[in-house]
């Protein structure tokens, strides 16, 4: 036959087992998330089966909002090292700085806008009338105007290759940085 005996300790036993404060365990007898009776005089004493089950809710949620830190870091994780990637590419491809360079004339001497530049390099654009901002014809296939040509046909898949390319061999110090990072932002520690 089981016992309806319930173990019972001392608020200050209880606050060494637990790791809560004095403090703490008067607040939440006082709220009555703890059961506690003062038994043979004045001493308190709390029931160990309630403060158990406080004890394993507080960790569950703990664990809960853990692992939706995790997860949070790990989305951002990916995301900054996507972005990470996408800078080195950037940074890295000569074919794309040298696009860089070309559009940059475009804008400022030849009188284009971003607009008009990312206009006439889509797949079957006329390359022969291209009207710059002021209005002027500009035919890109006359001949001088060779950089301008290759331009105007390989802008759009250079700039989604740096884009897009995914597959760029971060040094491991980056990494190292940005997980350091994160980690901090979203309170993981190092054992995750």
């Amino acid at each position: 036959m089981s016992s309806s005996y319930n173990p019972l300790t001392t608020v200050k036993e209880a606050s060494i087992q637990s790791g809560l404060t004095i403090k703490e365990l008067n607040k939440l007898i006082k709220d009555k998330v703890i059961i506690a009776n003062k038994i043979g005089g004045s001493t308190l004493y709390i029931d160990n089966l309630s403060l158990a089950d406080y004890l394993a809710k507080i960790r569950e949620e703990a664990i809960k909002n853990q692992d939706a830190n995790i997860r949070s870091y790990r989305i951002a994780l990916d995301k900054a090292i996507h972005e990470a990637k996408v800078e080195a590419v950037k940074l890295n491809l000569k074919t794309y700085q040298k696009s860089q360079s070309v559009i940059k004339k475009f804008l400022t001497k030849a009188y284009f806008t971003e607009a008009l530049v990312e206009q006439y390099c889509e797949e079957g654009a006329d390359l022969t009338k291209i009207v710059n901002r002021n209005g002027k014809v500009y035919n890109a296939t006359v001949k001088g105007n060779e950089e301008a040509l290759e331009f105007f046909k390989t802008y759009k898949s250079v700039k989604m290759d740096y884009e897009t390319k995914i597959d760029y061999p971060l040094e491991d110090s980056v990494i190292v940085d940005i997980e350091a990072e994160l980690k901090a932002k979203f309170h993981i520690s190092n054992q995750n």
